[in-house]
């Protein structure tokens, strides 16, 4: 997404500095919230990706206020793991226990169609990563409603909802067949999420 463009989703003149981006970003999170559309709402999916809009748009402007450029994008299908969704799947989740947050929003973005289990419990985690909880918390439920009885999806949801109850019970993304107990790790990966749920909620 290029810069003007990222501009005008958020609603915002060029120019415009980090908090007003922030702002902007904020309020158009909780107008499309998953938590505010019924799971069979045929608004939902509009939502879904008006969300990934003003996520790329949101990503593209901090990364040129950060660093002068914006993101790379990711690459396509052909390049990572073939065509189809669940080829790319394992590859996004390394590039989310790496810490390649904006490079897996972008392959997950550009997954043509997708919306299943998977999709939404990766998109939660790098949500979760980035310390945008509640957008992880609507990807997370979506991802248990799909594929009820996943031990994984359901230790990611609880997880994060005792966060925000204030008892942080540590890493959300583990491994498939991980219980939450499995998951009160004391590895740095932990100790980042608990930063983050501490200090960078925006």
């Amino acid at each position: 997404m290029d810069k003007l463009t990222a501009y005008r989703t958020l609603g915002l003149p060029d120019g415009a500095g980090e908090d007003e981006i922030k702002n902007a970003y904020r309020a158009l999170a909780q107008k499309y919230n998953l938590d505010n559309y019924e799971a069979d709402s045929p608004l939902r999916e509009e939502a879904m990706a008006k969300m990934d809009e003003i996520n790329a748009a949101f990503d593209t402007l901090m990364s040129i206020l950060r660093t002068g450029a914006a993101p790379a994008p990711g690459p396509g299908p052909a390049q990572q793991g073939g065509g189809s969704a669940t080829g790319r799947y394992p590859a996004i989740r390394q590039m989310i226990n790496a810490g390649q947050i904006d490079e897996a929003l972008a392959e997950l973005s550009g997954i043509t169609g997708a919306g299943d289990a998977e999709w939404n419990f990766l998109m939660g985690s790098a949500y979760y990563y980035k310390g945008w909880l509640d957008q992880a918390m609507g990807y997370f439920r979506e991802a248990v409603r799909l594929e009820p009885g996943n031990r994984e999806y359901e230790a990611a949801l609880r997880n994060l909802q005792q966060s925000q109850d204030g008892n942080m019970q540590g890493n959300p993304y583990g491994g498939r067949n991980q219980d939450a107990q499995a998951m009160n790790c004391a590895c740095n990966t932990c100790t980042l999420l608990c930063c983050l749920d501490a200090c960078c909620r925006m």
